[in-house]
């Protein structure tokens, strides 16, 4: 396993696989300590999550599921580490809609193929 991979699987607080609203649902939780390997060197003095980093939680929120390439990624808020970050992937027709929340705020969405 990787080092960024390692780091992200240990900042995982949780998973869930249910159904909401009729739609299949998978939700997961992560906290990022500041010395995290994942923001080394990403502005030392303000370290946020790199883009590939949030492509990579979701990619693994969503390991055990049908899925393929990534549609669309738009990266809103800056993710800071030390806070909670929240993922909500939605399976719609043949796609998860995928959010990433920093708190109250969307800070990206993904969209990935099934």
């Amino acid at each position: 396993m990787s080092g960024i991979r390692q780091a992200v699987q240990e900042a995982q607080t949780y998973l869930r696989v249910g159904v909401e609203d009729g739609r299949k649902t998978v939700r997961a939780g992560y906290c990022f300590p500041k010395s995290s390997l994942v923001v080394a060197g990403h502005f030392p003095e303000n370290p946020i999550l790199p883009a590939v980093v949030q492509i990579l939680m979701v990619q693994m929120v969503l390991e055990n599921e049908n899925r393929g390439m990534i549609r669309d990624a738009k990266f809103m808020v800056p993710l800071t580490v030390a806070m909670p970050i929240d993922i909500v992937c939605t399976l719609t027709k043949n796609r998860w809609m995928c959010t990433i929340l920093h708190g109250a705020d969307i800070a990206s969405r993904i969209t990935i193929a099934c």
